[in-house]
């Protein structure tokens, strides 16, 4: 049985994301989308989801859960720097 991830440990894995893969900003801030965590760049809205090594760009339509669902930025191919 999974137990439930305090907020320590979620502000552990945020870092350990990483810069934002979008823009590059810093820490990503955790958010809550009613079934589990995502994490998203203050800068520029993109909210990722970390999983097997891996963070992927979340669609705000599977998060209805999300207070933070009205202002994410769309799903789309990081930009280039």
């Amino acid at each position: 049985m999974l137990r439930p991830v305090n907020a320590v440990e979620i502000r552990i894995l945020a870092g350990l994301v990483g810069p934002c893969p979008t823009c590059g900003g810093g820490t990503l801030d955790p958010v809550f989308d009613g079934e589990g965590f995502n994490f998203r760049c203050p800068a520029c809205a993109a909210c990722w989801h970390p999983e097997r090594g891996w963070v992927n760009q979340v669609d705000a339509s599977t998060c209805p859960g999300c207070r933070l669902r009205p202002v994410c930025r769309p799903a789309g191919p990081p930009a280039v720097a």
